[in-house]
C-alpha cells in the first residue's frame, strides 16, 4: 500500500517520515545544494521562521516572524501547513512516486525510531520553489524569491490563527 493511499490521513509517524523524505528530497536537488545551508533540516523554529517571515512580506506584511514561529510550533497548523506543502507535491507524479519509495525503504529501516518533525525546513523549501520537474532518473528544482501559492496558502494560515489581524 501506497503512502499516499492513505494520505492525508496519515499517523503522527507517517506524517513525520512523509516530511523529512520530502525536506529532504527538495535540499539535495542541484538548486537546493546551492540556495541552502547543508543545516537546514537541522534548524530551530525560529531560523525557520526567520526565512520563512521574509518570504512572506510580499504576501502579507503584517505576518511577523513571531506569526511564522507560533504557527511552526503548534502541532495542528504545523501539520496544516505540511499538508498543503504535500497536496502541492502529490500533484507531480514522478515526484510523488519517489517520496512513496523512499517512505517504504524507510520504513523497512526504521522499525520505531521516530524522525524529527520539519515543518519549517519543508515550508523554507517550498516557499522558495520556481518550478519542480521529476523523471524517474531524478529531478529539478528551481528555487527563486517567489513560491507564491505556498506563500499565499500560509499567508492565509497564519492570518487565521492570529487574532486581531485584518
Amino acid at each position: 500500500m501506497s503512502v499516499w493511499d492513505k494520505y492525508p490521513d496519515l499517523t503522527d509517524a507517517d506524517m513525520r517520515t512523509v516530511v523529512a523524505i520530502t525536506a529532504q528530497l527538495l535540499l539535495e536537488s542541484d538548486d537546493g545544494r546551492a540556495e541552502f545551508p547543508s543545516d537546514l533540516l537541522l534548524q530551530s523554529t525560529a531560523a525557520s521562521a526567520r526565512g520563512i517571515q521574509k518570504e512572506l512580506i510580499a504576501v502579507d506584511p503584517t505576518i511577523s516572524r513571531q506569526d511564522v514561529q507560533s504557527m511552526l510550533e503548534d502541532d495542528e497548523l504545523a501539520r496544516r501547513a505540511c499538508l498543503g506543502v504535500l497536496d502541492r507535491v502529490k500533484a507531480i507524479p514522478e515526484l510523488a512516486a519517489r517520496i512513496d519509495q523512499e517512505y517504504e525503504a524507510r520504513k523497512q529501516k526504521m522499525t520505531g525510531i521516530e524522525t524529527v518533525l520539519l515543518a519549517g525546513a519543508l515550508v523554507v523549501l517550498a516557499t522558495r520553489i520556481k518550478s519542480l520537474k521529476w523523471s524517474g532518473s531524478g529531478g529539478s528544482v528551481i528555487f527563486d524569491p517567489a513560491g507564491n501559492a505556498v506563500k499565499t496558502f500560509l499567508a492565509g494560515l497564519i492570518k487565521a490563527i492570529t487574532p486581531g489581524q485584518t
